[in-house]
C-alpha cells in the first residue's frame, strides 16, 4: 500500500510477556497507523466507503511492514476508519499471531488423540490407568500431557511447546491428567446397544409363533443393557426408538416342511400380541436337496424406528407349517459390516464403563472444555515461564533463571539513553499484592488452600493479599477422586462429569513403565520453590524504570525482548516490559530491574 512521505508514522508497540499481566497474553501491535486514500490503497481494502460491498473491515488481513528495506514485523491489520482523505489501521504482530490459532482452537478439536478403553487398558502406554481410586476401587483413564502438547503443536500449526509436559527442568517425571469424564460420541452410541456376535437362530414354539425361525446372537458381541434374550427377543419397554443398522449377507440352512415365507422381517408384540413393523430384506434361495434348503440375507438398514407402542420386537427369517425339533436351522458364511440395535434415549452420550472395546472412549471429548491456550497457560504458570513468539509461530519458553542467565548476553543501551537518568522511577507492579495466592481449582473432595503458595512482597501499601493465579487443574491428595458416588439406595452414581480435570506426577518405573499418582511436588509450594525464586526476588521490590533512547532500525530488527539491557547509568540490567517508537529513530521504553 502506498504511504504518504513524511508524514505517515508507523509506532511500534513492543510489549514483553514477562511481567505485563501474569494472566494474560499480550502482543506487539502498533498505535493508529494512518494512509492516503490513494487509488491504490482504496482498490486494496475492496474499495471500502464506496457503492461496491465489502467484507474488507470485518476480517483480519496479513501485514508485513518494512523500514530502510528490514522487515520489522509481520502480523495482521485491522481497519479502523476511512475518512475523505484516509485510512487508518491498527497492526497486531507476535504473540497474538502465534496465540491465534491456540486460543481459537478447543482441547476437543484434537481428534488425533484418538480413542482406548473404559477404563484404560493396563497394557495401554499412551492412555494408562493411574494409580487413583476412582470411587468403589473403580479405575479411569489417564492421559500423558506430552501426547496433548504433540497434539496442539500439529493442530495449530506451532513449535516449542513439548517442554512444558515436564514438572522439573531435568529427568523423566512427566506431567498426566486424570479424564474424570466420560462424553461420548456417535461410535461410543454403538457400543451403548446391543452389538451381535456371531448370528445363531431360534425355533419359536407355542400358538404365536410355532414353526417361525427368529434372528438370535449365538455368541460374541455385547449387550450392556440386556435388550436380548436368549431366543433373540429384544426388549423395548424402556425404550422409544430403536436404531437398526444391519449390512451385509449371511446364509441360513434349515430342513422346510413347507416354504410359508423367507423375509428377513421385523415384529413387534404389543398388549394386542404379535404384529408385522416392516421388512429389513428379502431372502433368496441359492440351494436346496431335498426339503433341505439354503437362503441368503443381505441386509443394508439404518433406520431409526418409534417402538414406543411395543413391548418386545423379534426379527423373523423363516416361516415353515412346522416347527421344533427337526427343523432347526444353522448360519453360515455370515459377512456383516454393522450389526447394531440402538436403543434411544439411552445414555448414549457416555461412555460405558468396563467397556471392553479400544474404540469407544473418545479422548479428544473428554479433554478440560478449554482452549489450547488455556491449556498451555495453565502449563507455563506451573513452571514459572512465559511464552514469546517473535515470528508468530515458533514459541520460546522462557524462565525467570533463563532471564537471569541472559545477562551474559545483554546488550549495552548506555549510549542510547537521550538523558543522564531515567525519566521516571516506579515502585509499583500492577496486579501484586503483599501476599499473591497461587491456587489449584476447587473441588468438594479436597481444600485447595492447603495446597496454596504465596509469593510476598516487601509493600506495605499495597493489597493486603490477591489471588495472584488460579489453575484450571485440580489435584488428588490421597490418590482418590470421587468420579463414581454411592447414593442412598447403595448403588454406584457416575459424578465425574462434575469434577475438575486432575494433574498427575508420573514417573519411570523398570525402564518403560509409569507410575502416575498425586505427588505432593504438585502442591503449589514446591512449584514456587522450584521455578518461582527468581521471579520472587522481581517483585519482592519492583523497580521500573522508564527512560527514552535512540534506536535504529537495526536495533530494532534485532530486538529480542527475553535478552536483558545494561545501563551503566544506573549499574544495572533490566528486562525490557514495553517499547514504544517515535519518530526520528527515537523510543520510550519501561523497564525492570532483575
Amino acid at each position: 500500500m502506498d504511504l504518504d512521505a513524511g508524514k505517515t508514522n508507523v509506532q511500534l508497540i513492543y510489549q514483553s510477556p514477562v511481567l505485563t499481566d501474569f494472566q494474560s497474553v499480550v502482543s506487539n501491535r502498533t498505535t493508529n497507523v494512518t494512509l492516503p486514500l490513494t487509488q491504490n490503497n482504496l482498490k486494496a481494502i475492496g474499495y471500502v466507503g464506496t457503492q461496491v460491498d465489502s467484507d474488507f473491515p470485518y476480517k483480519k488481513h496479513n501485514v508485513i511492514y518494512k523500514r530502510d528495506g528490514v522487515q520489522l514485523l509481520a502480523g495482521f491489520a485491522t481497519l479502523l476508519s476511512i475518512k475523505a482523505r484516509t485510512i487508518t489501521f491498527c497492526f497486531t504482530w507476535g504473540n497474538v499471531k502465534a496465540m491465534e490459532s491456540l486460543f481459537n482452537t478447543s482441547l476437543r478439536e484434537l481428534t488425533a488423540l484418538g480413542r482406548c478403553r473404559y477404563p484404560a487398558a493396563l497394557t495401554d502406554s499412551s492412555h494408562g490407568i493411574p494409580y487413583v481410586n476412582y470411587g468403589g476401587g473403580r479405575s479411569g483413564v489417564g492421559v500423558k500431557v506430552y501426547d496433548i502438547l504433540n497434539a496442539i503443536q500439529n493442530k495449530c500449526g506451532v513449535t516449542g511447546l513439548m517442554d512444558l509436559c515436564k514438572p522439573h527442568a531435568s529427568g523423566d517425571q512427566r506431567y498426566w491428567l486424570a479424564l474424570t469424564s466420560r462424553n461420548g460420541d456417535t461410535t461410543t452410541r454403538r457400543y451403548q446397544g446391543t452389538y451381535y456376535g456371531n448370528f445363531g437362530t431360534y425355533n419359536y414354539e407355542g400358538a404365536d409363533w410355532y414353526g417361525w425361525t427368529g434372528l438370535k446372537n449365538a455368541n460374541g458381541g455385547s449387550d450392556p443393557h440386556g435388550l436380548l434374550n436368549s431366543m433373540g427377543v429384544i426388549d423395548v419397554s424402556q425404550v422409544d426408538t430403536l436404531n437398526i443398522q444391519l449390512k451385509g449377507t449371511f446364509r441360513m440352512t434349515k430342513r422346510v416342511s413347507t416354504d410359508i415365507g423367507h423375509n428377513m422381517d421385523l415384529y413387534g408384540l404389543k398388549e394386542s400380541g404379535w404384529s408385522y413393523i416392516r421388512n429389513i430384506c428379502a431372502g433368496s434361495i441359492v440351494s436346496h436337496s431335498g426339503s433341505d434348503y439354503t437362503y441368503e440375507y443381505s441386509p443394508n438398514i439404518s433406520a431409526t424406528i418409534d417402538v414406543s407402542d411395543y413391548s418386545s420386537l423379534v426379527i423373523m427369517l423363516h416361516h415353515d407349517s412346522l416347527g421344533g425339533s427337526g427343523f432347526d436351522a444353522t448360519i453360515s458364511n455370515q459377512s456383516m459390516t454393522f450389526k447394531y440395535l440402538v436403543a434411544e434415549p439411552t445414555s448414549d452420550e457416555e461412555c460405558l464403563y468396563n467397556a471392553t472395546s479400544d474404540n469407544v472412549y473418545p479422548i479428544w471429548l473428554n479433554l478440560p472444555d478449554i482452549s489450547c491456550g488455556q491449556f498451555i497457560k495453565n502449563l507455563l504458570w506451573l513452571r514459572g515461564e512465559f511464552a514469546y513468539s517473535q515470528n508468530g509461530k515458533d514459541f520460546q519458553i522462557i524462565s525467570f533463571n533463563q532471564l537471569q542467565a541472559n545477562k551474559s548476553v545483554a546488550r549495552d543501551w548506555t549510549d542510547k539513553m537521550t538523558t543522564l537518568y531515567p525519566t521516571e522511577r516506579q515502585t509499583k507492579l500492577d496486579g501484586t499484592a503483599q501476599k499473591n495466592y497461587f491456587r489449584y481449582a476447587e473441588a468438594d473432595y479436597y481444600d485447595n488452600t492447603q495446597y496454596q503458595g504465596v509469593l510476598n512482597t516487601q509493600d506495605e501499601t499495597i493489597d493486603a493479599e490477591a489471588e495472584y493465579c488460579k489453575s484450571d487443574f485440580a489435584i488428588c491428595p490421597d490418590n482418590k477422586i470421587p468420579v463414581w458416588t454411592i447414593n442412598d439406595e447403595g448403588e454406584w452414581d457416575f459424578a465425574g462429569g462434575t469434577i475438575p480435570p486432575s494433574l498427575l506426577y508420573s514417573y519411570p518405573i523398570l525402564v518403560i513403565f509409569h507410575y502416575t499418582v498425586y505427588n505432593p511436588i504438585l502442591k503449589w509450594s514446591s512449584r514456587l520453590a522450584e521455578w518461582y525464586n527468581q521471579y520472587a526476588m522481581i517483585i519482592r521490590k519492583p523497580v521500573i524504570l522508564k527512560a527514552e533512547f535512540v534506536l535504529s532500525t537495526y536495533d530494532l530488527f534485532t530486538l529480542d525482548m527475553t535478552i536483558p539491557v545494561y545501563l551503566k547509568q544506573t549499574g544495572h540490567y533490566y528486562l525490557i516490559r514495553k517499547l514504544t517508537t517515535k519518530s526520528g529513530g527515537v523510543a520510550d521504553a519501561e523497564l525492570i530491574q532483575l
